[in-house]
C-alpha cells in the first residue's frame, strides 16, 4: 500500500508492454534518491515497479540505462520527464505517461583504498624486477597514505613502470586497479636505498698513474644518490690508467679511467691487411695512441698516406674493411 505522501511525490507511469499474444500492464514509479554501484544508472535503480507480468520486456525495460553515474562517492541527479521523453518512450508501445516533475539524487556507493593496501604486491614487484643482490638495496614506500575512491566492489589491481632493473633513490610506478570497465591509475613513489660493493681509491692517484690492487680496494659504500655506474669489481679497473687526478676514497666510475696505452704516438706497428687469399703486414707510424680496441691513425712513411686502423694487440693494427688501401 502506498501512503499519501508517497503518492503525492511518486512519478506513476503506465507502459504498455508487449507480450507475445496481448499486452500486460505495471506502474512504474520514480524513487526521491538513490545509491548504484556501477558506471551508469538503470531505471531499476531510480525506480520501483508493480506488475503481474514477469516477462523477458519487463526485465529488459527495468534494466535499461537511462544515465552515467557520477565518480565513486560523489552523486548526480537526474530528471524523471528527461528518462520519459528520451528514454522510456523510445521502443515502447502506447506509452501513457502521468508525470510529476522531479529530480532524483542518485549518489555512487564507494570504497576508500590506499596506496599502503597494496605494499605487498608492491615489494614483490620490486623484489622480482630489481637486480641487485637482496642484501644490497631496501625498499621504502613514500604516498603509502595516499587515498583513492573506487566502487564498493573487488579490485583487479597490477604493479608496473620500472625502467631501470638497477634502480636507486626516486623511482614511480603505476598501481593499475580494474573494476568492470573502469580502471584506476595512481602513482606509487618508491625510494630504493642501495649499499653495496664498489671499487673505491685507497690514495691519491696521480693523472696517468696505473689502475693496481696496492692503490684501490673493494668496500660497501652507499650509492643511493650517486650520480653514475660506479665499477664493482677490482678486475674491470685492471690495466686501466687515471685520466684525471683522482683523491683518495673516491668511488671509481668510467670519467676517472681510460684503457692503458699499447700503443703510443710515433710507435712502429704492423698493419695487417687481409684480403682473404692474401694477408700481408706493412710497417708504419702511429700518429696517436691507443689502447686494445681502439681505432687510429697510421702514417705510411713511404707515401704519407694516412689509414685508419684497429689495435688489435701490442704493436700490430688491422686495416678496417672499407679502408683506402696501402
Amino acid at each position: 500500500m502506498f501512503t499519501l505522501n508517497q503518492i503525492l511525490i511518486t512519478t506513476v507511469l503506465f507502459v504498455i508492454l508487449f507480450m507475445g499474444e496481448g499486452f500486460a500492464h505495471c506502474t512504474l514509479s520514480f524513487k526521491d534518491s538513490a545509491i548504484v554501484n556501477d558506471t551508469c544508472i538503470t531505471l531499476g535503480d531510480i525506480a520501483s515497479v508493480v506488475s503481474d507480468d514477469k516477462s523477458v520486456q519487463l526485465n529488459n525495460l527495468m534494466a535499461r540505462i537511462v544515465g552515467e553515474s557520477a565518480p565513486a562517492g560523489y552523486s548526480r541527479r537526474i530528471s524523471s520527464n528527461e528518462i520519459v521523453t528520451y528514454v522510456l518512450k523510445k521502443g515502447l508501445y502506447d506509452c501513457d505517461v502521468k508525470s510529476l516533475n522531479k529530480s532524483i539524487k542518485v549518489s555512487t556507493a564507494f570504497a576508500e583504498k590506499k596506496v599502503g593496501d597494496y605494499s605487498e604486491l608492491i615489494y614483490k614487484y620490486l623484489n622480482d624486477s630489481i637486480s641487485w643482490d637482496p642484501k644490497d638495496f631496501k625498499i621504502e614506500i613514500r604516498n603509502e597514505s595516499e587515498k583513492w575512491k573506487c566502487f564498493n566492489k573487488p579490485l583487479s589491481v597490477q604493479i608496473n613502470g620500472l625502467s631501470n632493473r638497477y634502480a636507486r633513490g626516486n623511482i614511480d610506478l603505476k598501481l593499475v586497479a580494474k573494476q568492470d570497465s573502469k580502471t584506476y591509475s595512481i602513482p606509487v613513489n618508491c625510494y630504493i636505498i642501495v649499499n653495496t660493493s664498489v671499487v673505491v681509491a685507497k690514495q691519491t692517484i696521480a693523472r696517468g698513474g696505473l689502475l693496481t690492487s696496492e692503490n684501490c680496494s673493494i668496500e660497501r659504500r652507499n650509492i643511493t644518490r650517486f650520480g653514475y655506474d660506479a665499477f664493482s669489481s677490482l678486475s674491470i679497473v685492471h690495466d686501466m690508467i687515471a685520466s684525471r687526478t683522482i683523491p683518495k676514497d673516491v668511488i671509481l666510475y668510467d670519467k676517472y679511467l681510460t684503457k692503458l696505452p699499447i700503443v703510443g704516438k710515433d710507435d712502429q706497428v704492423f698493419v695487417v691487411v687481409d684480403r682473404g687469399c692474401v694477408k700481408v703486414s706493412i710497417v708504419m707510424r702511429a700518429r696517436e695512441q691507443g689502447a686494445l680496441g681502439d681505432r687510429i691513425w697510421v702514417e705510411n712513411e713511404m707515401t704519407h698516406k694516412l689509414l685508419k686502423t684497429k689495435i688489435i694487440g701490442k704493436g700490430t693494427v688491422e686495416l678496417l674493411q672499407g679502408g683506402k688501401t696501402i
